[in-house]
């Protein structure tokens, strides 16, 4: 599921109670990146992969959330960011090499579905 920065519902509106040990990952886009577009389509079809309660997405546009992306010291869009587990790791573009975050992913024992 992908939800945005200031949403907590589903788009059915209901409150999804996920797996405590989902992996949480925040995608920080901005209108002026001309990456945006292709970071944002390459990371839905990538969490499309995986079972929604165990991998969260959420998209953050920095232009409307700049203190988010302070928190996460988010300076360069397209980021994605794996908030938990700990430790926080990012990766910076386009995400059109899906290695990184597949390797991500696996490392947190999180797996494609079949």
């Amino acid at each position: 599921m992908v939800r945005s920065a200031n949403r907590s519902r589903t788009a059915r509106g209901r409150t999804r109670r996920d797996d405590p040990g989902a992996v949480d990952l925040v995608l920080y886009v901005s209108p002026s990146s001309r990456y945006t577009h292709a970071a944002r389509r390459n990371c839905e079809a990538l969490v499309a992969r995986f079972d929604p309660r165990r991998l969260r997405l959420e998209i953050c546009d920095v232009s409307r959330n700049p203190e988010r992306a302070e928190e996460d010291a988010v300076y360069f869009t397209p980021m994605l960011v794996k908030r938990s587990p700990l430790p926080r790791t990012f990766v910076l573009g386009d995400l059109s090499d899906a290695t990184a975050v597949m390797e991500l992913l696996e490392s947190c024992g999180v797996n494609p579905r079949r």
